[in-house]
């Protein structure tokens, strides 16, 4: 259980709607393995950046890429985030604030202009950081985002890896989140007083019936975010898998802010 899937298969889902991916292998940092990147359309001037959560890889993404609706507004584009799927499975990034220095580099090398970034679950938060760092991102949609300190969880699972006994027992990408997780409401304690600061529009989108990342997350951002440029969206029956269960819904809502 590796949660990826193969140049070869990415190209020939694709091609099933007679689309042709644009995959590339980008160095963002010489230390760490390249960052494989899927794209679709040639609009640099306008994108939208797809994030991941943990575990993920960027095929979550792919029924985005092939929404004409989109691909007619911009470049569309989603990426193994570091330690996922081909950018170095198994070789994970300590924290969200790494993970978006990691974002922010990338969207300077691929020389983007205007940019929105739509992150899912622990992509969430990447995608706030990110925007307190790169001048490019003009907007925000955060999908089930877990940003909330005190909402933080550390599954059972999590507790797995810790023990070299139980370790080898955990497929490799439930590993790397664990890393990620086990780190991360100390990264969002630190992060917490940098969100007022954010000067572009940003979109919540939260299930009611999340059982992974509790609804409160979504209270936690309208408290925490300048109020003036947040608008939050309840999903009155959503639960965690809301990239996959109400894609319509979250296309429609990037779509408004291209």
């Amino acid at each position: 259980m590796k949660f990826r899937i193969d140049d070869t298969q990415t190209r020939r889902k694709f091609r099933k709607y007679s689309l042709e991916p644009q995959i590339d292998y980008i160095t963002v940092d010489h230390q760490r393995p390249p960052v494989r990147v899927i794209s679709m359309g040639e609009n640099d001037d306008r994108a939208v950046i797809f994030i991941h959560g943990a575990p993920g890889s960027s095929s979550d993404f792919y029924g985005y890429l092939r929404k004409k609706e989109l691909i007619s507004k911009g470049r569309l584009i989603t990426y193994d985030r570091p330690g996922y799927g081909y950018s170095g499975l198994g070789n994970p990034v300590e924290n969200i604030s790494q993970q978006a220095r990691i974002l922010h580099q990338l969207i300077d090398i691929l020389q983007l202009k205007s940019v929105i970034l739509a992150g899912h679950s622990y992509g969430g938060p990447i995608a706030a950081y990110t925007a307190l760092l790169n001048n490019a991102v003009k907007g925000i949609v955060m999908i089930a985002p877990a940003i909330a300190p005190h909402k933080e969880r550390y599954f059972l699972l999590g507790k797995l890896t810790e023990w070299s006994l139980t370790r080898n027992l955990v497929p490799l990408p439930f590993q790397v989140a664990a890393f990620e997780k086990k780190h991360h409401k100390k990264e969002l304690q630190k992060a917490a007083s940098r969100w007022n600061n954010l000067s572009i529009p940003a979109k919540v989108i939260h299930g009611r019936g999340d059982l992974i990342v509790p609804f409160g997350n979504l209270r936690y951002v309208k408290e925490a975010f300048p109020a003036d440029l947040v608008e939050a969206i309840p999903v009155t029956w959503g639960n965690h898998f809301l990239p996959w269960t109400h894609r319509k819904l979250i296309s429609r809502h990037i779509a408004s802010m291209l």
